[in-house]
């Protein structure tokens, strides 16, 4: 129900069924279904202007994946925290979080996720006015893009590497 909510942008009513959806895997101890009800949570505390509350579900869901030694899960939660540090201007925080998103992620080898981690560190870097960073991870970004033939990725990568390039002064490089 509380998918169904939230496709409506009904955010309280998804909000109920979220976190009743949680008091019951929470008292099974089913870490690994607590993680959409969580996530879905966030969402919603994002899309409503309330990033505290975001990072607090996230930081639940961190300390229950860490505490149960799942690792890909943990790098996934790091690598949302980061996003969402990103999306809140806390460029600091959001490289530390997604650096250790992707120390966690590079034992499952998830390709889509270490791709959005690499892109999530460019923009990072990329707004804290570091271009050559920002370069060194679109360039990461568009080896993953490449292996899972997303063209249209491949496509918005070499356009933000161009800008970079085009930011540093130095458009004869391709």
């Amino acid at each position: 129900m509380g998918d169904l909510h939230l496709a409506q942008l009904q955010y309280d009513q998804a909000l109920n069924n979220f976190n009743k959806t949680v008091q019951i895997l929470e008292g099974e101890n089913d870490i690994e279904t607590l993680w959409p009800a969580y996530n879905s949570m966030a969402i919603i505390y994002v899309r409503q202007g309330k990033p505290e509350q975001a990072l607090a579900v996230y930081q639940k869901a961190l300390r229950l994946h860490e505490g149960a030694g799942t690792k890909g899960a943990v790098g996934l939660v790091y690598y949302k925290l980061g996003s969402l540090y990103l999306k809140e201007g806390k460029y600091d925080q959001a490289i530390t979080h997604m650096e250790t998103a992707l120390e966690n992620q590079h034992l499952n080898k998830d390709q889509s996720l270490l791709g959005g981690i690499y892109g999530g560190l460019a923009l990072a870097y990329e707004k804290q006015g570091n271009p050559l960073q920002a370069l060194k991870y679109h360039l990461k970004n568009l080896d993953m893009l490449r292996a899972a033939k997303d063209q249209e990725g491949q496509s918005a990568t070499y356009y933000q590497i161009a800008a970079l390039y085009d930011q540093m002064g130095n458009t004869k490089k391709r």
